[in-house]
């Protein structure tokens, strides 16, 4: 097929593309709308692209032939507070449903406690 941008036919290619192989216009974010397993990622909680998290991802890329690690980038010390600001946030999480669950606890006994006492009132009542 010889059609050129403009021509009514290429841009009717172009559109058919789009809809059935996902194509977008832009050169600059690539051909395909999404990266392969993005969407699996995101459906299991994970991080976009893959490499976003895991033990090589807050190591420097490269050190000084002295052995002097490499300044962190911003980005790095962004994820380095993001992931603090988690921590911390998992921590007080887990520490509020531990007090609850022994305040759910300490409620149950006391009233497994009353109802007992009032069954030990109710029998000693009826033996007399």
């Amino acid at each position: 097929i010889n059609a050129e941008y403009g021509d009514p036919i290429f841009m009717s290619l172009r559109y058919i593309a789009r809809l059935r192989y996902g194509f977008i216009q832009s050169s600059r974010e690539g051909l395909f709308k999404h990266r392969a397993g993005q969407d699996l990622r995101k459906k299991n909680n994970l991080g976009r692209s893959g490499n976003e998290d895991g033990i090589l991802h807050d190591l420097p890329d490269w050190h000084f032939a002295n052995g002097v690690a490499a300044p962190e980038t911003e980005k790095q010390v962004w994820w380095k507070n993001k992931r603090e600001k988690e921590r911390e946030r998992m921590e007080r999480l887990t520490k509020e449903m531990v007090e609850l669950h022994e305040k759910m606890e300490n409620k149950d006994r006391a009233a497994e406690k009353k109802r007992m006492d009032e069954l030990s009132y109710k029998l000693s009542k009826d033996l007399k």
